[in-house]
C-alpha cells in the first residue's frame, strides 16, 4: 500500500514538473505580445513619453527593439531620427514653491507658466501691495478672467505690465473659485515675458493665502518649475524597402504627457496605437507585400502641435510625391464587443478608400469620417496632397486623463485592428498609387471659435447635432459633466444641427454669460449650465 503510494505521488510530481514546464513556455500569441508592448509603455520606466525625457528615449529604445527582433531595417542606416521639440518643457528635477514653511505641490497647487523667465520667486509681500524688485500677488478676481474668451491671454498681458514696473515675479491667486484653476494639460504658448509668472489655484489659495490676509506679510519662496523649453524629441522609422515607385506610411504617434507627479500613463492614447503599429509590421514583413515600400514610424511630439509628424515631412520632403498614402493608428484599444464601432477618418481623401475598407471589413460597424483633417498625425499628410485614413475605437472620458490606464484595453480587440489595417495594405498592394481628394476643413474655424468649451468632436457623427467625442481636461465642458457620447442639440437659444451651428452659436455667444447646453445622453435630455 505505502509502495502504490509512493508511485502515485511520483506520478504526481512528473505531472506536475511537466505541466508547469508546459506554462513557463513563453506566450507569443498576437495579443500577449500587444499586452506586453503595452505594459511597457505604460510602466514607470517610460515617465509617461514626455517628449524630450528620458522616459520618451526608453519608450524609443524599446520600439527600435522590436523592430530590430521583426528583422524590420532601420530607414537610411538608423531607427531614431531626432527632431527639435519647439516650446516643451519639463517640471525642473529640483523645483520647489513655499508659502511660510509649507511646500505647495507643483502642478496641482502652483502652476509655473512657461513663459516666464528666471530661477527664483522670493519676498515678502501682500496681495495688491505691489513693491519695486519684489514678488507681486495678484488676486485674479482684479482681472474679470470670466469676461473674456481669453483669460490665459490676459494673464500674459498683465503679467507683462507688471515687468515694466519692476516686479521680480508674479503670483497670481484664484481667490474665485475651482472652475478659473489652470492645469498644466492647457496651457496656451506666448511670447516670453522677463520675470517669474506663477499661477496658484482655488484649493491652495484658500489653504495657504487667506487665512494669512490678516499677517504683516507672506513669504514667499519657489524655485522655477520648468527648464530647457526646447529639446529634442525622436521619431523611431523602420521601413521595408522593395524597390517599388511608391511607399505607404504606417503610423502611431507614442508620446504623451509625462508625470506630473502623477504618471500619465496614456494606455489608449496611444501605446495602443504603437502596438497596433508594431502587429501591423509583423504581418506586413511576413506576408512579403512587394507592389510598395512601406515605412512604419512611431511619432513623438503629438502633445505639442504634432511636431514629429511635421518633423518628419520636413525632413523628406523629396519623398512625399511618392507616398502613395498614410494610415494613422491613434487610440485603438477601446474596442467594445458589444458595439464594435471602429472610426475612420480620412475616407473622402482618396476614392479608393470606400470599396477597400468595406471590402475587408470582418464585423465592424464602421463610422465614417471623410473629411482629411481632424486629431491626428494624417493631418500634415493630407497637407501635402496625400491621401489618409485614422483608424480609432474612438476618444473616451480618460482622455489625456491619469486614468487611461492599460487595465482598460481590450487587447484582442488591439489585434483585431492591427489585423483590420494588414488587411488594406494587402488590398492596395493589388492597387496602383492612390489618387488624392480634397476635403472639406472645418478645423480651422473650430480653432477660432469665440467661446471654446472644449469640445472634442466626433465627425464621422451623421445625424442631427454634435456627438461629443470627449471633453478637454480642466475645460468648460468637462467641469459642466458633459461627456463623451452626449449629443449637443441646443445651446443657448441656437439649436445645434451640425459642427456650423456649433461654431456659429459659440460665436454668437457672450463670453462670461451664462448659457444653457442642452444634450441628448440616451434617450434622455439634460440641461448643463457653462460660463462661457
Amino acid at each position: 500500500m505505502i509502495k502504490k503510494g509512493l508511485l502515485f505521488l511520483s506520478i504526481f510530481i512528473s505531472l506536475q514538473s511537466f505541466v508547469k514546464k508546459i506554462d513557463d513556455k513563453p506566450d507569443n500569441s498576437p495579443a500577449s505580445k500587444i499586452k506586453n508592448d503595452i505594459a511597457f509603455l505604460c510602466s514607470e520606466i517610460c515617465e509617461g513619453r514626455l517628449t524630450g525625457s528620458n522616459g520618451e528615449k526608453e519608450a524609443a529604445n524599446y520600439i527600435e527593439s522590436r523592430f530590430k527582433a521583426m528583422n524590420i531595417a532601420p530607414y537610411k542606416n538608423k531607427y531614431q531620427w531626432d527632431f527639435t521639440y519647439k516650446g516643451g518643457s519639463r517640471l525642473g528635477a529640483n523645483a520647489y514653491f513655499k508659502i511660510f514653511e509649507n511646500k505647495l505641490a507643483i502642478g496641482a497647487d502652483i502652476i509655473f507658466l512657461p513663459y516666464g523667465k528666471g530661477n527664483t520667486v522670493m519676498g515678502s509681500a501682500m496681495p495688491n501691495v505691489n513693491e519695486p524688485d519684489n514678488v507681486w500677488l495678484i488676486p485674479i478676481s482684479k482681472l474679470k478672467l470670466n469676461t473674456t474668451n481669453s483669460p490665459q491671454k490676459i494673464l500674459h498681458d498683465y503679467a507683462e505690465q507688471c515687468a515694466q514696473q519692476s516686479a521680480s515675479a508674479v503670483l497670481y491667486l484664484n481667490d474665485l473659485d475651482a472652475t478659473q484653476d489652470l492645469t498644466m494639460l492647457n496651457l496656451n504658448s506666448f511670447e516670453q515675458v522677463n520675470i517669474p509668472v506663477v499661477f496658484m489655484n482655488a484649493k491652495a489659495y484658500q489653504s495657504h493665502i487667506k487665512p494669512n490676509l490678516k499677517s504683516d506679510w507672506i513669504e514667499v519662496d519657489g524655485k522655477l518649475g520648468y527648464e530647457n523649453s526646447n529639446q529634442i524629441g525622436r521619431n523611431v522609422i523602420a521601413y521595408i524597402d522593395n524597390k517599388a515607385p511608391f511607399s505607404i506610411v504606417v503610423a502611431a504617434h507614442y508620446d504623451h504627457i509625462g508625470n506630473t507627479g502623477s504618471l500619465y500613463k496614456g494606455a489608449n492614447n496611444n501605446a495602443s496605437g504603437v502596438a497596433a503599429l508594431l502587429s501591423v509590421a509583423e504581418m506586413a514583413k511576413a506576408y512579403n507585400l512587394k507592389r510598395f515600400n512601406y515605412y512604419f514610424i512611431a511619432l513623438s511630439g503629438h502633445e505639442n502641435d504634432m511636431q514629429g509628424s511635421k518633423a518628419f515631412i520636413q525632413q523628406n520632403e523629396f519623398i512625399m510625391n511618392n507616398i502613395s498614402c498614410m494610415i494613422n493608428l491613434d487610440q485603438v484599444g477601446r474596442l467594445e464587443n458589444s458595439k464594435m464601432e471602429v472610426y475612420l477618418n480620412g475616407v473622402g481623401t482618396s476614392p479608393t478608400w470606400g470599396g477597400v475598407v468595406q471590402k475587408v471589413n470582418k464585423g465592424f460597424s464602421l463610422q465614417l469620417d471623410s473629411s482629411g483633417v481632424g486629431y491626428g498625425e494624417y493631418n500634415a499628410f493630407y497637407y501635402k496632397n496625400i491621401p489618409v485614413l485614422n483608424i480609432s475605437t474612438g476618444f473616451t472620458d480618460d482622455y489625456n486623463r491619469v486614468s487611461d490606464d492599460e487595465n482598460k484595453v481590450n487587447a484582442n480587440g488591439v489585434f483585431d485592428i492591427a489585423s483590420f489595417s494588414y488587411r488594406i495594405l494587402a488590398e492596395l498592394d493589388k492597387q496602383t498609387k492612390l489618387i488624392f481628394n480634397h476635403t472639406k476643413d472645418i478645423m480651422p474655424a473650430l480653432k477660432k471659435v469665440k467661446s471654446d468649451i472644449g469640445v472634442v468632436h466626433d465627425f464621422s457623427f451623421n445625424q442631427n447635432g454634435c456627438r461629443v467625442a470627449t471633453t478637454l481636461p480642466g475645460s468648460k465642458a468637462a467641469k459642466a459633466g458633459i461627456l463623451s457620447g452626449d449629443v449637443l442639440i441646443k445651446i443657448g437659444a441656437f439649436p445645434i444641427i451640425d459642427v456650423e451651428d456649433y461654431i456659429e452659436s459659440l460665436n454668437k455667444s457672450t463670453p462670461g454669460k451664462e448659457v444653457t447646453i442642452i444634450v441628448k445622453r440616451g434617450k434622455m435630455e439634460y440641461k448643463f449650465f457653462v460660463v462661457l
